[in-house]
């Protein structure tokens, strides 16, 4: 037929891509003229013929499926599937349950949720958004949360304060990694309810916990506490303090190089002040003083807690090592001082030196006005025994060198019947010490041993294990009973031949 000119065609009104059609002409179709048969096709039709199709706007009613578990397009469900035809979210990969992704219907009510699964099994890896918090979650159970507190790693965040940002690691043990404070570099750890922390907060002190309990704290001023809190140190000491009764401080005043240890006090810069964890008895110890010239030991009686102490200076040491006990100035008051254990092989256990001329040793002194005074008392045997002393009899005027003589440590014999001759025994010289510059009537103690061995101590000949000479001594005092003695004998013999 011929071709025809077609006019007026009136608009489609129905939007019907299944229903509508458009007029075509068919080429192929030989039988005809060779302008073609005019035919009709269909929106659909054109869409499915395959090629590429450029729509301006359309909307598509019913599934879109792009070569079959590839991708489709659920218009009922309002999902797009990957790899499968069918599926329970608003996007997803795979068949729930299988390996990919799956992100889950959402509302104005619930949280956006995006799943993955595990290829081979049922586990699976969550992640939930809700605008304010992301949780993460495997297998169903919440593995980390994000919110504006911090994050949690098998815990929330704990709230510490809108100025912290806590990472909370392991929900079991309350585990918080403190990271910053008010942009300050802050380091805080809890564990099982124990916390550690580190950082630089401002009037925050730094605390250290075992068993749930405060072992140590470093305070906002430095002073440090092993066991306890410190006590309010003042700003110019620096304290550790150290259990419920002592410390130790080192002073940073200017003009101040002391550093102190104290029990059952502190030092708040101005007053020593009794420790707030006890009353008794106060003591403390300073070293540095006077530009590091004096050690010095301090006491005080027990008092109220927070109350002023006022300490006495009990013992000394000075730089030159002279060492008083109730004295601020051991040198002055008693002059050169050198004392302490004396080496192994010596004769003493206690040693004393001076330097000066004119100086002594040793000094006792009694400052009792009233009656005698002891000076030195001397004692032996496990069970204290007194052997003698040294004191001053105020009657007589004297000091007296003491021998125990009472009549109860005693086991009397008899009265003297020999004395006479004891004395004839006894060899009498006039010579010198080796040193000395004079002459004197004296004993040769190994001579006078043979005659009263308990006048003499030591051996003849005796030295030590270096070839050293032990020299034997004597207490001369021991003959006066037998010089009374002679002395009655002589006095009865004289009234005798006067009374003839």
């Amino acid at each position: 037929m011929a071709d025809t000119k077609i006019t007026a065609l009136a608009a489609i009104t129905t939007v019907d891509p299944a229903a509508d059609v458009l007029p075509i002409v068919d080429i192929s179709d030989t039988s005809m003229a060779a302008s073609g048969t005019t035919k009709k096709i269909t929106t659909n039709q054109i869409l499915g013929s395959g090629g590429t199709a450029t729509l301006a706007s359309a909307t598509i009613s019913g599934d879109l499926t792009v070569n079959t578990n590839v991708l489709k397009v659920d218009s009922t469900n309002d999902r797009v599937i990957v790899g499968h035809t069918s599926g329970s979210s608003a996007f997803q990969v795979t068949n729930a349950g299988a390996a990919g992704l799956e992100i889950q219907p959402t509302g104005f009510s619930s949280s956006p949720l995006i799943l993955s699964y595990n290829r081979s099994g049922s586990a699976y890896t969550q992640l939930t958004l809700d605008g304010s918090t992301i949780v993460h979650a495997l297998s169903g159970s919440t593995a980390m949360t994000l919110n504006s507190t911090g994050l949690g790693i098998g815990a929330s965040p704990a709230n510490y304060g809108a100025t912290f940002r806590t990472l909370a690691v392991n929900a079991t043990d309350a585990g918080i990694l403190d990271l910053m404070s008010n942009s300050v570099s802050q380091f805080r750890l809890f564990g099982n309810g124990l916390e550690n922390r580190l950082g630089g907060i401002t009037n925050v002190p730094m605390t250290f916990y075992t068993n749930n309990t405060e072992r140590a704290r470093i305070d906002a001023s430095g002073n440090v506490g092993v066991g306890v809190t410190p006590s309010a140190w003042g700003s110019n000491s620096k304290a550790l303090h150290v259990g419920g009764g002592s410390a130790s401080v080192s002073s940073t005043g200017a003009g101040s190089t002391a550093s102190r240890f104290a029990h059952g006090a502190y030092f708040d810069n101005t007053n020593w002040l009794y420790q707030y964890t006890g009353v008794g008895p106060a003591l403390y110890q300073v070293t540095g003083a006077n530009a590091g010239s004096t050690h010095a030991w301090y006491i005080a009686p027990g008092g109220t807690a927070g109350n002023a102490i006022t300490f006495t200076q009990a013992m000394t040491l000075v730089a030159s090592g002279d060492l008083g006990v109730g004295t601020t100035n051991p040198a002055s008051d008693f002059g050169t001082v050198r004392s302490g254990f004396v080496a192994t092989g010596a004769s003493g256990a206690i040693g004393a030196k001076v330097d000066a001329t004119g100086r002594a040793c040793l000094i006792a002194w009694n400052a009792d006005t009233a009656g005698d005074n002891n000076f030195v008392q001397f004692f032996t045997e496990a069970a204290l025994t007194t052997r003698g002393s040294i004191s001053y009899n105020r009657a007589g005027g004297l000091v007296a060198y003491n021998t125990t003589s009472d009549y109860r440590a005693k086991d009397i014999i008899g009265p003297v019947s020999s004395s006479g001759s004891l004395i004839d025994s006894l060899k009498v010289y006039v010579g010198k010490m080796k040193g000395a510059t004079i002459e004197r009537p004296m004993l040769i103690a190994h001579e006078a041993q043979e005659v009263a061995p308990y006048a003499v101590t030591g051996t003849k000949d005796e030295v030590d294990a270096d070839g050293n000479p032990k020299y034997q001594q004597m207490d001369v005092s021991s003959f006066v009973p037998l010089l009374i003695a002679e002395i009655q004998s002589l006095r009865t013999r004289v009234q005798t031949l006067e009374a003839k």
